[in-house]
């Protein structure tokens, strides 16, 4: 009897993700209930970097069931506006080495590719990702933009999408 080695194995590192998913998960319930819930509630605007949809694209592709993700994160509301900044794995990997000088063992994905290097992991675990992203852009109406373009550029795109939402004051001459 006894579970079979290999499925020990596999069974350990869904259990570890589930973990740190948990530690996500109340990281953000309690960013929502002592910050995040009074600024809305003062009327303010709330801008993050990084929401729930980062765990539905980066923990799947990890095997972490999505139905259970969506159930760990239901307490979190649905944004007025999700923007998903695309930018190409090798254009991800560049920035990162040249920003910090290496990437970090779960960004990554060494945890589920033990065996690559980091470089060649990071690449192959965030195709996954960015297709994830694809199917998440259109499930949740997220906007996509092209995550390459100048900090000009984006800026424009982004005043672009805020403006119909009527949160920032108009500026006339």
């Amino acid at each position: 009897g006894g579970v079979p080695a290999r499925d020990r194995k596999r069974i350990m590192k869904q259990i570890r993700n589930l973990d740190f998913q948990y530690v996500v998960a109340t990281d953000l319930a309690a960013r929502m209930h002592n910050v995040i819930e009074p600024a809305l509630a003062a009327g303010a605007v709330v801008i993050m970097d990084r929401y729930i949809y980062t765990a539905y694209a980066r923990e799947a592709v990890r095997g972490v069931d999505p139905v259970y993700l969506r159930t760990l994160y239901s307490f979190a509301p649905v944004p007025d506006l999700t923007v998903y900044f695309d930018v190409p794995p090798a254009e991800a990997a560049r920035r990162i080495i040249a920003g910090r000088g290496k990437f970090r063992h779960h960004e990554a994905g060494l945890d589920i590719n033990p065996l690559m290097n980091a470089h060649s992991s990071f690449l192959k675990l965030q195709k996954r990702v960015r297709k994830r992203y694809a199917d998440l852009i259109t499930e949740f109406a997220i906007t996509r933009l092209d995550g390459t373009e100048s900090p000009e550029q984006t800026h424009f795109a982004i005043r672009e999408l805020i403006q119909p939402l009527e949160l920032m004051p108009t500026v006339t001459n």
